[in-house]
């Protein structure tokens, strides 16, 4: 690490395995002076092996015995174990620092003057990393062999506060091309793209350069554009891989499809978007490069009340207002984002700004938390935010106001864009500008 980096500093590995179907997880990093993971066998319990995990016939679950100890560029093992298996693919991905905080529940590690001083990774100094190599029993073999490769990516010092975020934009199929070639098409198209703009302004991430990228019949795009949730990773692997070399570590890669078929089991929810990962790899050619979402083949259609040149939120439909959100919301997972609550109620981030929902709601489907089952109404969020507006004032941190925040877990309320939050805390903005797509 040079001694150049700054403030507001960061440095990513993405580790990914080849050749065998095992999963990387980083054990140790360490920076010549301070052990950054304190992954140890320090904890109760567990079921008496020396393993990370405590596997039997048909599943695995944390060894409860190796924990992540304090002081540690994680929360928690679970924070940690979020960033060592990926949902899509055999890769892991981690950023340090994972947080830039110095208030609030948990510490932030680079907070820590003794650590860190001047609030930045040490520079001029080896680091060294350690990585585990974990399969499935049953797949060991004396022949196999598997490939670590691991990319590190640095992000020096930037503009406190500001940010621009690069995308592709890849429109896969003949259907979704050919409507982004219409008028109407192009106007829905710019529409969403303001809508991602707007819900990152507040945290002084703009859109820079945004490239449109046809993936159509012709070049095997239809095979993807009405896809099963199961085949995404081939998707983010031979989308992205077909993308121009220049933008690979600089852009978000957007997947517009035209369904995303399937359901996640016994919870009867279809899938608007799906991000690669919650903190995505910034490189291409992965199972986990980039982002989906569905136009339900209605580009041209949305919006029937809009001029042909310009589309207000007042006269967008909340169905297409919904995919903006989507769009943004996925955008936040991948650059490291989680919900603030989810939908059990039983699982919260890590983030000490944003609120804590854990009353769950009666329904057919089971029970999840919702817009009322910690408050009754838009009404009390008005009642404990002075100033809400509907539009710039949303008191995030409140309880009452938890369905403002961008990446809440679920759809929210939406009439002519008030109600609808998009805003983002301050430490979830933290998190953000140290991901180095945001330059």
């Amino acid at each position: 690490m040079p001694a150049d980096q700054g403030p507001g500093s960061s440095v990513s590995f993405i580790a990914e395995v080849t050749g065998y179907p095992a999963y990387p997880f980083l054990i140790s990093l360490n920076d010549g002076q301070n052990e950054l993971v304190k992954l140890e066998p320090a904890g109760a319990g567990g079921c008496g092996k020396p393993g990370l995990f405590c596997c039997g016939t048909r599943s695995c679950a944390p060894n409860e015995r190796w924990v992540i100890s304090q002081p540690s560029m994680f929360a928690s093992r679970e924070h940690w174990e979020q960033h060592q298996l990926s949902d899509f693919g055999t890769l892991s991905v981690n950023r340090f620092p994972t947080c830039d905080w110095s208030r609030g529940e948990p510490e932030c590690m680079i907070a820590d003057a003794r650590l860190f001083p001047g609030g930045k990774l040490r520079g001029g100094t080896p680091y060294r990393l350690k990585y585990a190599l974990i399969a499935d029993e049953s797949l060991q073999t004396p022949q196999a062999a598997a490939n670590l490769k691991v990319t590190v990516l640095k992000k020096r010092q930037s503009a406190a506060g500001r940010g621009r975020l690069d995308l592709n934009f890849i429109l896969v199929g003949q259907k979704n091309v050919a409507a982004s070639r219409t008028r109407k098409g192009q106007r829905n198209l710019d529409a969403l793209l303001d809508q991602v703009a707007a819900s990152y302004a507040g945290s002084g991430i703009s859109l820079g350069e945004v490239r449109a990228v046809e993936w159509d019949c012709g070049e095997g795009g239809d095979a993807y554009a009405d896809i099963e949730l199961t085949e995404l990773p081939r998707l983010f692997s031979v989308g992205s891989a077909r993308l121009p070399a220049d933008g690979e570590g600089r852009s978000v890669n957007l997947f517009m499809v035209s369904s995303l078929r399937g359901e996640e089991p016994g919870q009867g929810f279809t899938f608007l978007g799906v991000s690669g990962g919650i903190l995505g790899p910034m490189v291409n050619g992965t199972a986990a490069s980039g982002l989906a979402f569905s136009s339900f083949n209605k580009l041209d259609i949305f919006n029937p009340l809009c001029g042909e040149e310009e589309c207000p939120p007042a006269a967008q439909q909340r169905d297409f207002h919904e995919i903006g959100i989507t769009i943004a919301h996925e955008t936040g997972h991948f650059l490291g984002l989680n919900h603030p609550s989810e939908s059990s109620g039983r699982r919260h981030d890590f983030i000490p700004d944003t609120p804590i929902c854990t009353q769950t709601q009666n329904l057919s489907i089971g029970r999840y938390i919702t817009v009322r089952s910690c408050w009754e109404s838009d009404s009390a969020c008005r009642a404990a935010c002075p100033g809400y507006d509907g539009r710039s004032s949303f008191c995030p941190e409140r309880t009452e106001c938890q369905f403002n925040h961008l990446m809440w877990w679920t759809s929210k309320n939406f009439v002519a864009g008030e109600g609808d939050g998009n805003l983002i805390s301050a430490d979830s903005t933290a998190v953000l500008h140290l991901n180095p797509l945001v330059r």
